[in-house]
């Protein structure tokens, strides 16, 4: 994610994929992932504020309405850039063991598959994206990692010994 920014009178702000700092009148604030995805901006009588936990952070003054929902969207995205790194992550372990197995035809261990297991992020993170309406800000290959984590992984590896066992059957009935 490229950092974006939005200013205003008194006040600019500026979300990157990890952290949003906030520069105030007389301050600076930065908060990082996860305290930065728990921002929101509240809208009342023509009004934006930004807010977080603790209430409000600043009044979000001359802000357009389509710069605040621009605004609203990066910190959307944000709840779910870090999870989509450890899908992302994850999916590459996962592609890295299978295709070693199949390269050099040798099973994939009980101890491979639960070691991968562990390492799983949290199922239903597509789901949480599609909750959130937030599908449409990032691109398909984050969405299909996010995806990922729904396969089956014993099945996915059953399937590639199978496909093993069947390559060392054959070539053991020429010998």
């Amino acid at each position: 994610m490229t950092p974006a920014e939005w200013s205003g009178n008194g006040w600019r702000i500026v979300v990157t994929a990890s952290a949003v700092t906030i520069n105030r009148a007389n301050d600076v604030l930065t908060l990082r992932w996860p305290d930065a995805s728990k921002l929101f901006l509240q809208r009342r009588w023509f009004r934006q504020t930004l807010c977080g936990d603790e209430g409000r952070i600043v009044r979000l003054q001359g802000i357009k309405r389509r710069d605040a929902n621009s605004l609203t969207m990066a910190i959307r995205r944000l709840k779910f850039e870090n999870l989509i790194d450890d899908a992302q992550e994850w999916q590459a372990a996962v592609t890295r063991i299978l295709g070693e197995g199949r390269t050099s035809q040798h099973w994939i261990t009980t101890e491979e598959v639960d070691e991968l297991l562990a390492r799983r992020p949290e199922r239903g993170l597509i789901q949480r994206i599609r909750n959130a309406k937030c599908d449409n800000l990032f691109d398909p290959t984050e969405l299909s990692s996010a995806d990922f984590l729904e396969l089956e992984l014993e099945a996915l590896v059953d399937e590639a010994n199978e496909q093993f066992t069947s390559v060392e059957l054959s070539d053991s009935a020429w010998v």
